[in-house]
């Protein structure tokens, strides 16, 4: 059965949805990005260099005595490793662009992808392609399953982000301009069924 003006009219606005959706996301994750800074500014200014292998604890309290506070330790990190990891294109903000790219992801496949087959009358979801969600489930794959890892197996096949992304085999370093060059694809985002 031939997919109707109306379908296609619903579909496209489904995709506009998906587009504000994961524009909106990208300044909450950007936001992320700003408490980054100013902990880094915190930090540099009130740690000091000599205690760089020294541990920094974050606690938290076991009880609710305001006059015997006992603390629980949930997490530790070297001082120095904590400030290499708040520089800009640093390890955390690495870690949050990859979660940015698998909440997207799942976003996607699991909701507006479906929903979009759906509108056009279409049981299997596999009918609607997107060259770009093509390419971000390969690199979904490695962060998820090969541990930030990209083989060769991950880059064979992509069509959009080899021509904005310098992707090689190895560790997956997803730096601020690299997000933002995926954002602007955004710009022109399409399906196919």
């Amino acid at each position: 059965m031939p997919v109707t003006e109306q379908q296609r009219a619903t579909a496209t606005l489904l995709l506009s949805d998906f587009r504000d959706r994961c524009y909106k996301l990208s300044y909450a994750f950007d936001a992320l990005g700003s408490g980054r800074e100013l902990l880094r500014q915190q930090y540099e200014d009130s740690l000091d260099p000599k205690y760089r292998d020294a541990p920094l604890v974050t606690g938290r309290v076991t009880n609710d005595d305001p006059n015997n506070i006992e603390l629980e330790s949930v997490a530790s990190i070297k001082q120095g490793e904590l400030l290499e990891g708040l520089q800009r294109d640093g390890e955390f903000e690495n870690l949050n662009h990859q979660a940015f790219v698998v909440f997207i992801y799942q976003l996607w496949d699991e909701h507006y992808r479906s929903e979009i087959a759906k509108v056009l009358g279409f049981k299997d979801i596999n009918r609607i392609k997107c060259d770009l969600f093509g390419d971000v489930k390969r690199i979904r794959h490695s962060i998820i399953h090969n541990r930030s890892v990209l083989a060769n197996r991950h880059l064979n096949g992509l069509k959009v982000l080899p021509k904005i992304w310098n992707l090689q085999p190895g560790s997956l370093r997803l730096t601020n301009n690299m997000m933002l060059a995926l954002l602007a694809e955004f710009q022109t985002l399409t399906v196919e069924w």
